[in-house]
C-alpha cells in the first residue's frame, strides 16, 4: 500500500471525500453517503437512498476533480456507488 506522510493514500482519499460530501451536499445528506474503498480508482460509497447515489452521479466529475486538488494524486477516477 502507498504511503503518504504515514497515511494510506486510500484513507486518505476516503477523509476528503467524505469533507467534500459534506461541503457539496451539506449535513443531511452526506451523512447518508459511506465512502468505503479505494480500488484501482475506484471510490465506492454506500448511498442510504437512490436520491443520495444520484446526486453523487450528477456531481461525480466535480468530486473526483476536487479529491485531486485536495490530495495533489490522481487517486480516484471514477465513483462506484450503491443504495
Amino acid at each position: 500500500c502507498d504511503l503518504e506522510h504515514g497515511v494510506r493514500v486510500d484513507v486518505l482519499a476516503l477523509d476528503v471525500a467524505q469533507k467534500l460530501f459534506v461541503e457539496f451536499f451539506g449535513h443531511d445528506i452526506a451523512k447518508t453517503m459511506k465512502p468505503l474503498y479505494v480500488k484501482r480508482g475506484v471510490l465506492t460509497v454506500s448511498c442510504m437512498s437512490s436520491v443520495a447515489a444520484q446526486e453523487l452521479k450528477l456531481r461525480e466529475k466535480e468530486i473526483i476533480k476536487k479529491i485531486k486538488e485536495r490530495t495533489g494524486k490522481s487517486l480516484v477516477e471514477r465513483l462506484r456507488f450503491f443504495a
